[in-house]
């Protein structure tokens, strides 16, 4: 995941979603649609703003439904509210109750902007809401 985040910061759009795809093939939980580790719950976001942001429009798109990428989106922001549980493995135990509010806070506004850039890459006014996709994404998912 951190190539892929690396490609998306050089704009190499095509590599960062091949590099995102990978990771999110490498986590088994995720490919059955469930998570149990704090890395997923981070990896959600981040695989959904990268592939929201650099994947053709859903209109030209016929290997991937838009559907499956909003998805991908509103996963990352139910999950995110679990971000650093300690029922979650890989959670980081000797936070106290306020820095895990705080990482809790930043997964959830990393889904929010995953899903805002899913939906607004989704629109037919794609180069329009690029420039404030593009600003979601360096700030934010990654």
């Amino acid at each position: 995941m951190y190539a892929a985040i690396n490609a998306a910061r050089q704009d190499r759009g095509r590599q960062a979603v091949e590099l995102a795809q990978e990771a999110w093939s490498y986590s088994t939980m995720l490919t059955n649609g469930q998570y149990d580790h704090q890395y997923d719950v981070n990896l959600v976001g981040r695989v959904a703003g990268i592939k929201g942001y650099f994947e053709r429009p859903p209109y030209f798109r016929t290997a991937e439904p838009s559907c499956n990428l909003r998805a991908y989106g509103g996963w990352a922001v139910s999950i995110a509210k679990s971000s650093e549980s300690p029922e979650i493995e890989g959670s980081n135990p000797n936070l106290s109750d306020a820095e895990r509010h705080d990482a809790r806070r930043k997964a959830v506004w990393r889904g929010r902007a995953a899903r805002t850039i899913t939906q607004l890459q989704s629109l037919p006014t794609r180069n329009l809401t690029r420039p404030i996709s593009k600003k979601l994404l360096d700030k934010v998912v990654l």
